[in-house]
């Protein structure tokens, strides 16, 4: 299995914000954060804050296929189509 990188992460957020519509450091969008030699997707809160879209810390490859899985769903519920 190939090793996922920081930048690879970085990139799968900025996709997702895209996709969703909401430019990075806004509310709603989503952001990476990094603790305990793991990694967290989380969302930034209309009234301030980040919540948690992970539970816990994961490895970037859990990460990124929560990313993944994310999109994906997305995709399924609004009739796109995405490569990759």
């Amino acid at each position: 299995m190939k090793r996922t990188t920081k930048i690879e992460l970085i990139a799968a957020v900025r996709v997702l914000n895209h996709l969703v519509g909401i430019a990075e450091g806004k509310p709603g969008s989503f952001v990476l954060q990094g603790a305990y030699g793991g990694w967290q997707l989380q969302r930034i809160h209309p009234s301030g804050g980040n919540e948690s879209v992970t539970t816990g810390f994961r490895t970037k490859r859990e990460v990124l296929d929560l990313i993944h899985a994310i999109r994906y769903g997305i995709r399924d519920g609004l009739g796109m189509t995405l490569t990759n």
